[in-house]
């Protein structure tokens, strides 16, 4: 009869290099990066550094539109290639920032007609949740007590594919 050790290091070392196996197979890495421990004295400093590194973020697209591309802001929520989450890890959106062509949600957005494949390899997700996101936006802004027309009318003039779309969203498919 075959002993076998079910003690629960055991249990966790077969979890882990089922994993590991995974992992090689599919090439994945890990995507977020946690942040270290501060001591109280590097907690103060950064406190003291927190309105400063604010200071210079764009808070419109009028702000960084004609900016310096690749985008250097890597704390804006617009910013694809990496996310600072609010406890001070980092999320690698994307693989290779080198191969990005936008770094910035915003400059996909503006260029428009992009296929929910190229949304999705911008925004490292697949096409369905793109599709998902999209769909669950829409529902959001016709159940809104906002009048879209109202609210073109006030960022700006509307462009013909702007109107198109906001014909779109009024009336569904």
């Amino acid at each position: 009869m075959k002993k076998t050790d079910n003690s629960p290091v055991q249990k966790i070392r077969k979890v882990a290099e089922r994993s590991l196996v995974r992992s090689k197979r599919k090439g994945a890495r890990p995507k977020t990066r946690l942040a270290k421990r501060l001591s109280k004295e590097e907690r103060r400093q950064s406190l003291l550094l927190e309105p400063w590194m604010h200071e210079d973020l764009p808070k419109t697209r009028a702000e960084c539109k004609y900016g310096e591309r690749p985008c250097p802001y890597v704390r804006c929520r617009y910013h694809l290639a990496l996310e600072v989450k609010p406890n001070g890890s980092l999320s690698e959106n994307f693989h290779e920032i080198v191969e990005m062509k936008e770094t910035c949600v915003l400059d996909v957005a503006e260029r428009g007609e992009n296929t929910l494949e190229y949304i999705g390899e911008c925004m490292n997700i697949t096409r369905e949740r793109v599709r998902q996101l999209e769909t669950d936006a829409l529902q959001k802004l016709r159940e809104s007590d906002i009048d879209m027309m109202e609210f073109v009318d006030f960022i700006g003039s509307a462009g013909p594919q702007m109107e198109s779309y906001m014909d779109y969203i009024k009336y569904g498919n």
